[in-house]
């Protein structure tokens, strides 16, 4: 699958640069490329300069509301990043018209964090936007927050229960990737931010590359069309990668394999981008990625059961990609999932938030008054 990608916001714009770092990976190494172009939209200076893959122009480094926020952000108003990009989304969409290579994308991804203001408040707008003037799929990859920022300003779950709502309604497909749990108490919170955003585009590259490369195709290869017809509602990936144990004679080192392919399985289980229900998923797709010919599709046949065993409930769909090369399984998950809990957490702390807010701010409005109406018959120095 090919994708012209745009990062919103902070998060977003970073995790599109990596995007574009690793589609150079695999144009180098593997005769592969999944990336059409890629933008970042932010209305903060600050954070589009530090980016390094993306093109240095105006084209592919889209800033908005200069008069408006100074190039200095949105501080956290979802409000503020959606009237940003209503006032100045033409010029976003004059930037991909531009890019001739749009018509080659199969689909659109957006990225955005959902805690900050332009990320959860501009990106449905850029759906919404694409929507109207392009006939291609509009998937979102969504980074949760961390659970600091949680703590620290409570904007954040209110911005991710909106964001998630909308963009749920204004793209086929949301992918959702809980920071969470991907934090290693151990390094900086920018080598967390680093080494997370380098995962979640791994998780990317088996399904993107699978049927991209004439060289490293498979028979039981994932077809293009396959995904975007199924790509429905939320879904949650998931990535392991396990040694290939080669055990004894013919015999054991087929069950040998098939063991190891099912460890690759159970580790992608054991960190999927967010926690989801596993008993109560739809459906489930799993791309292993082998050297080619070392595993075949009876033993995918009998790894897949194992899935199916987890998944009880699923449509589990299998299918090959050869471009690991040595003595390892790379096994990729993907889970359509609509029914996930911590969106209904995030649902639900966003509507007790939105009832405080308007209480605070009903509050503040009445004490505005009483204010006003004890000061009414005051002076002002500027009537002198």
């Amino acid at each position: 699958m090919r994708l012209f990608i745009i990062g919103v916001g902070q998060c977003g714009g970073r995790i599109a640069d990596e995007f574009v770092r690793m589609n150079k990976v695999a144009k180098r190494n593997h005769d592969a490329s999944f990336l059409v172009d890629a933008i970042a939209v932010n209305s903060d200076m600050a954070d589009l300069l530090v980016l390094k893959d993306i093109k240095k122009d105006a084209v592919h480094r889209v800033v908005v509301g200069l008069e408006r926020t100074g190039g200095h952000g949105t501080a956290k108003e979802a409000a503020v990043g959606a009237e940003l990009m209503v006032a100045e989304g033409q010029n976003l969409l004059s930037a991909i018209r531009t890019n001739s290579s749009v018509a080659a994308a199969d689909a659109f991804l957006l990225i955005c964090g959902t805690a900050g203001g332009m990320g959860s408040g501009a990106t449905p707008i850029i759906a919404n936007l694409l929507r109207e003037n392009f006939r291609k799929p509009i998937y979102a990859f969504t980074v949760l927050p961390f659970s600091h920022e949680e703590a620290v300003e409570e904007r954040s779950s209110h911005n991710t229960a909106i964001a998630l709502n909308t963009l749920y309604d204004a793209c086929e497909a949301v992918f959702v990737a809980d920071n969470a749990l991907f934090m290693r108490q151990s390094d900086s919170l920018n080598e967390n931010m680093n080494a997370i955003n380098r995962q979640y585009v791994g998780y990317f590259t088996n399904f993107l590359l699978s049927g991209e490369s004439k060289k490293y195709a498979a028979n039981l290869a994932l077809g293009v069309g396959e995904l975007l017809y199924n790509l429905k509602g939320f879904c949650v990936l998931a990535r392991g990668i396990a040694e290939l144990n080669n055990g004894g004679g013919s015999f054991n080192k087929r069950s040998a394999r098939i063991q190891s392919a099912i460890h690759a399985m159970e580790a992608a289980i054991g960190q999927p981008t967010c926690h989801l229900n596993l008993k109560e998923t739809p459906l489930v797709y799993m791309i292993c990625n082998v050297e080619a010919k070392k595993i075949d599709e009876d033993m995918l046949k009998d790894v897949s059961q194992s899935l199916k065993n987890a998944c009880p409930n699923a449509n589990v769909i299998i299918s090959e990609y050869n471009r690991t090369q040595g003595n390892v399984v790379d096994m990729s998950l993907l889970f359509v999932d609509n029914d996930l809990s911590i969106v209904h957490s995030y649902y639900e702390k966003g509507t007790e938030l939105q009832m405080r807010m308007d209480e605070r701010e009903k509050s503040r409005r009445e004490e505005k008054a009483r204010t006003d109406d004890l000061a009414k018959d005051l002076p002002l120095l500027l009537d002198f």
